[in-house]
Order: structure tokens, then C-alpha cells, then sequence
């Protein structure tokens, strides 16, 4: 085989793999997937907790199941996809936008910001707690921007039972796929 042909034979692999849609993660156990291609996202969530698409300002969200009649708070998680249209922010500027939004409604609040990745893009972790309708809270939420969009997962918890759901939550964030 001439080195032509042999270039030829790994540039066609090449570019079928390329244009080889991305491979399901897989499947976390005891998880199940929920797709949207229209908005491009997909994540695993656990098979016992409940999908509610019609949450005002989310494409998604996931509810965990109530621990008993004296639980009066379901934690849960949350995706939102926003086209950002003609607004041109990079992940930076519109992570601290929302920070400081964040920090207007709750003045009095310590807020962590950290790098990390979602889907394998750059993303930036944000991690507040706060008081409203008498309940503490814990929140977190993981920012990325791809292909013009803003991909948004905000976990919400009582603040006293946050690091119980935290683990658990996070291998949702990480089966998030951004098709």
C-alpha cells in the first residue's frame, strides 16, 4: 500500500469518526436518561425520582422522592438551555453575572465559584446558600456555554440535608451530555 492510500485510508476513519454521532455515556445503575434533541441535552437522573417538564424557566426538572410526611422540601435538580440569540458573553462574563444577581437577591450570603467541566467544556461551579420561604437552603449550579447556548444545572436542597444529595447529584452532572 503507497503511502498515498495508507494517508487516504486514515483520513476517511478520520473523518467518519468525526462525523459519527457522539456515543451515549453509559448508563449510571439504578438511573435512568432523559433526552431532549431539540434543545441538544441529556442527562441521567435516579429511576425513582420524578421528571416534571412544566417548572416555570426550566427545561427540566427532577424531583427526589419525599423521605416522609414530615419532609415538606423536595430536593431537586434542575436544566435550563437559553439561546443567548444576539447576546455574545463568554462563560466568564456570564458567570459573573449571574453571581452578582445571585448576590443582589441575597445580600448577606457567601458565594464559592469554581472551574470545572461539564460534558467535557469548560464550566464553572457555583455554590450558595440561602433563606427563603423559612427553609435554608443550598444551592448549586454548574454554568456552561456551547455552540451560542447557556447550559444551566442548579441542584437546590435544604441545607441541612445538601451533603447527603451532593454525591448522588453530582454523577447526574456528570452524566450530562451536550449533543
Amino acid at each position: 500500500m503507497t503511502i498515498k492510500k495508507l494517508f487516504a485510508l486514515f483520513l476517511s476513519i478520520a473523518l467518519l469518526s468525526a462525523c459519527s454521532p457522539k456515543a451515549d455515556k453509559e448508563l449510571v445503575e439504578g438511573f435512568t436518561r432523559y433526552i431532549n434533541s431539540e434543545k441538544g441535552i441529556a442527562i441521567q437522573y435516579p429511576e425513582e425520582w420524578m421528571l416534571n417538564e412544566s417548572t416555570p424557566g426550566t427545561l427540566v426538572s427532577f424531583m427526589s422522592p419525599m423521605e416522609g410526611d414530615a419532609d415538606l422540601f423536595q430536593e431537586n435538580l434542575n436544566l435550563a438551555v437559553q439561546d443567548m440569540g444576539t447576546e455574545s458573553y463568554d462563560l466568564q462574563e456570564f458567570t459573573e453575572l449571574s453571581v452578582n444577581q445571585i448576590a443582589e437577591i441575597y445580600p448577606d450570603i457567601a458565594i464559592s465559584k469554581s472551574a470545572v467541566e461539564l460534558d467535557g467544556n469548560e464550566a464553572f461551579e457555583v455554590v450558595y446558600d440561602f433563606e427563603q420561604f423559612n427553609f435554608h437552603f443550598k444551592s448549586m449550579q454548574v454554568y456552561t456555554i456551547v455552540d451560542n447556548k447557556v447550559f444551566i444545572v442548579t441542584f437546590v436542597a435544604e441545607n441541612d440535608t445538601y451533603d447527603e444529595y451532593v454525591s448522588l447529584v453530582k454523577k447526574m452532572v456528570d452524566s450530562v451530555e451536550i449533543l
